[in-house]
């Protein structure tokens, strides 16, 4: 993780290094060790570094240009496939020993141009600008682990880790986006290049840019479709055995540190094979590995409350483990100034357990956070009957049916549904969708008629639910860089961030992905097991309470009572909602109703109070606008 900036002028004009500095001081979190930054022929390019050793002469301060001075390159990333990239380019004269991610990226540039994308594995985020051409080249990698967020304004181009960055020139104005939202309202996610803020386009996942005096233009360079593995012969053990080991390799990339790591434990199957894929890795070689420990919320006194199962996998483990309570502190403190921290609003109400977490690794000196995100969406078999079933195998797929009604009777209802449903083609979908929601009017009552109108536009216009509706068979993929996933992969960064920590997702792999991927739907079969890949592929580690593991409960019960007390000072805090900003998305005559039932107490619907927040915080992140036009310059 490191912070990154820049400031182009397509007419060649000075860039003003105080406005430089200031971008890359808003960001100085994400790099503790050090600021540095150059500007030169109407380009200026920041650099915030974060070193993952304590003596590491791969991290060397930034931008870095080719000796000719033809291109130089800002980023923020970690490659993987060092000794791949080295031995593709042969003998580079002007690379330092050991050479730095950015040099490697740099030269595969002037070697490879654009295809360096398609050479690299890793997690990143770069700007390369190139002089002669008066362009400049930017890539952010599949998953969108590192973000990269950029704005227009007349005559230049600017682009940053952190929307802030942008939105601190004077010449961006901090607006609202109506449309992200009224998504947000609405939990209805399907814009993954747009922000909360008006002026500021992110770069969407798997995506690079070419930005020059004519304009902007944004390519998908990969795709989570189409990885098939034709050559795979052996059954079933040799699959199992290769996503064990790219598991642990991925694992692997994102340890090589010599400062504490932390890693999720929550007691299910993703964050339980993530700890086990590294005490697999240290039981091989603990060598110049980083001390690990595990951190945990657990519930007391809740059906939510995994504490056994945890134990149960710690039991195992090599590493230390760490628990901790979620306090149950005035749910609105600080919340304006998490906010400014993540730049945008969000939906999470457990933020007492961020809180209590945050403190924990603070203390402990964590500066890498391994977590299980992405392994829903990677070892999604929900998906499996649908793909089955839309691929004409009627055999396996009633085969496979059958063995989810005998292990889960609720996921095999749903999974049929998704079935016939996946048989319905996209167009009808939608249309069929469209007069259900007016019908069922399932639109809530509080929202205002812009914020529907506005969203059903988007939608037909758009032609996409978030989910992939393709010809391919693999419908995991959809999910994988659905809008509501790269929300989420971007909050952590952000989070996380704000205390110095790199947060890194082993199953949000390129290798690991394409692998699962690539299997054939006779290998995705579960047999009624859900994450049956993770499950079998662990088996020997995980403890049969989590091996055998059904669905879980959920945090339902917690986030009830999280927003139990939490109304009480929302009056105090927030005023009369008459005078709410917020208000320009609502229906007076709705929402006043809702306000009404939850600061009174009248009503217990988690789903009531739930909405309420989201719209309490929006409100708070609106008032908080303002703060972008204060940064001192």
């Amino acid at each position: 993780m490191s912070g990154i900036g820049g400031i182009v002028r397509w007419d060649g004009g000075p860039v003003s290094e105080s406005r430089l500095r200031t971008m890359m001081r808003l960001v100085a979190h994400r790099g503790p060790d050090g600021l540095t930054w150059n500007t030169g022929d109407g380009v200026g390019f920041g650099h915030a570094l974060h070193a993952l050793r304590r003596s590491d002469s791969r991290q060397r301060p930034q931008p870095v240009s080719l000796p000719d001075g033809s291109c130089s390159i800002v980023a923020d990333a970690r490659i993987d496939n060092r000794e791949d990239v080295m031995r593709a380019l042969g003998s580079v004269t002007w690379i330092h020993e050991p050479e730095s991610d950015a040099e490697l990226i740099l030269a595969g540039f002037d070697r490879w141009g654009e295809e360096v994308v398609h050479r690299i594995a890793g997690d990143f985020a770069f700007a390369i600008w190139m002089g002669a051409a008066r362009q400049l080249f930017a890539a952010r990698d599949p998953f969108g682990a590192r973000p990269l967020y950029y704005g227009r304004y007349p005559g230049a181009f600017v682009f940053g880790s952190e929307p802030k960055q942008i939105l601190t020139l004077p010449e961006v104005s901090v607006e609202a986006d109506d449309l992200v939202v009224s998504e947000f309202l609405m939990l209805s996610f399907r814009e993954t290049g747009r922000t909360f803020f008006r002026g500021v386009s992110k770069l969407p996942p798997a995506h690079s840019l070419t930005a020059s005096v004519e304009g902007t233009a944004v390519t998908r360079y990969w795709s989570p479709e189409g990885h098939p593995d034709g050559d795979r012969t052996d059954r079933p053990l040799v699959v199992l055995d290769r996503f064990r080991e790219l598991l642990i390799a991925s694992v692997a990339h994102r340890v090589n540190t010599d400062f504490p790591v932390a890693a999720h434990l929550s007691g299910g199957i993703d964050s339980s094979s993530v700890v086990v894929a590294a005490a697999e890795l240290y039981r091989r070689d603990a060598s110049d590995r980083p001390d690990i420990c595990t951190v945990s919320a657990v519930f007391p006194g809740l059906e939510c409350d995994e504490t056994a199962l945890i134990r149960a996998v710690s039991s195992r483990l090599p590493f230390r483990a760490l628990t901790y309570q979620p306090d149950s502190g005035p749910l609105l403190d600080g919340l304006q100034e998490e906010l400014w921290v993540v730049d945008s609003p969000f939906v999470s109400v457990l933020r007492n357990a961020w809180r209590r977490e945050a403190g924990l690794l603070e203390e402990l000196g964590i500066h890498s956070l391994l977590t299980g995100l992405g392994g829903d969406e990677l070892l999604d078999d929900s998906t499996v009957l649908g793909d089955l079933f839309r691929s004409r195998r009627f055999g396996l797929w009633f085969r496979e049916l059958q063995s989810r009604t005998r292990t889960s009777a609720g996921s095999s209802r749903r999974a049929l549904l998704a079935a016939v449903r996946s048989l319905i083609p996209g167009a009808v979908r939608r249309t069929l969708g469209g007069w259900r929601s007016r019908l069922s009017r399932q639109d809530p009552a509080w929202a205002g008629a812009d914020v529907v109108r506005r969203l059903a536009a988007h939608r037909s216009a758009a032609g996409h639910s978030g989910v992939s509706t393709g010809p391919s068979p693999n419908s995991i993929a959809g999910y994988l860089v659905g809008p509501h996933h790269v929300w989420g992969v971007e909050a952590a960064n952000s989070r996380y961030a704000s205390l110095g920590v790199e947060v890194a997702h082993p199953f949000l792999d390129r290798a690991l992905a394409e692998f699962v991927l690539g299997l054939p739907l006779d290998e995705r079969l579960t047999h009624g097991q859900q994450k049956a890949l993770a499950r079998r592929a662990f088996a020997a580690e995980l403890p049969t309470e989590v091996r055998e593991l059904g669905e879980r409960v959920g945090y339902n019960r917690a986030v009830a009572r999280t927003l139990s007390t939490w109304w009480q000072v929302l009056p105090e805090t927030l005023g009369p909602p008459e005078r709410w900003q917020v208000s320009r998305y609502l229906d007076r005559d709705g929402f006043l109703p809702l306000y009404d039932d939850v600061v009174n107490r009248s009503t217990a619907d988690t789903t009531l109070m739930e909405e309420l927040w989201r719209i309490a915080v929006v409100e708070l992140w609106m008032r908080g606008l303002r703060r972008y036009n204060q940064v001192e310059r």
